[in-house]
């Protein structure tokens, strides 16, 4: 992840922690984290303009409940031995949720439950979240490259159409996928910002159940 200033911050400016993970499975009860990255977005709260994009962790971490497949490997190219006694600099990670006004990612509705699994603090301090990829209303945005509506709410889609290319499915270059499109469409910040305001945020606490 690399550090840029896109423009000078204004007094109050939003911060969104933009994260990603890589994960062993699809689910928090069969799965858990092998990889998370996070980068902080300062931007406009009114305009949606982005000011700054600063990386902030990229951690590798042992799972100790589920294995590497190979399928897993082959979408991430992640292997046990990449992760073998890499832990999540938990200091670091609680900062960052502790900074942010809003926690975001592409695919929001699978990263929460294994941000959540990940640090445990999410679960009773929830966070504003919003998910990049539906928020925006991405198939109402225009590419300044091709002049159309965008095809796909995929990142590398919505890249691809701008004349961007990353290798996706690692944390770390995903979040620096999802950071540079959002820059590039402050309309689609402040939808994100919007919808994030709007949501109500509720803390279920339920024990002694089977599920």
């Amino acid at each position: 992840l690399k550090e840029y200033k896109l423009k000078d911050q204004t007094k109050n400016p939003l911060t969104i922690l933009v994260i990603d993970t890589e994960t062993t499975g699809f689910t928090v009860a069969d799965a858990e984290v092998i990889e998370v990255a996070g980068a902080e977005m300062k931007v406009d709260r009114k305009t949606g303009e982005t000011f700054s994009i600063t990386p902030i962790f990229d951690f590798l971490r042992e799972p100790v409940r589920s294995k590497i497949t190979e399928d897993i490997t082959r979408v991430t190219s992640l292997t046990f031995q990449d992760v073998v006694n890499q832990v999540v600099d938990y200091d670091v990670l609680y900062d960052a949720l502790h900074r942010c006004d809003i926690l975001a990612a592409h695919h929001m509705g699978f990263d929460l439950p294994f941000m959540e699994d990940l640090a445990e603090e999410l679960v009773h301090k929830p966070k504003r979240c919003a998910c990049t990829c539906y928020d925006p209303l991405w198939n109402k945005l225009i590419s300044p490259v091709t002049g159309r509506k965008f095809s796909a709410k995929k990142l590398t889609t919505i890249l691809g159409e701008c004349g961007y290319k990353f290798p996706a499915h690692r944390a770390h270059n995903d979040v620096n996928a999802t950071c540079t499109a959002l820059s590039l469409f402050p309309e689609a910040v402040k939808r994100l910002i919007a919808k994030a305001s709007s949501d109500v945020i509720y803390q279920l606490d339920v024990k002694s159940v089977p599920w």
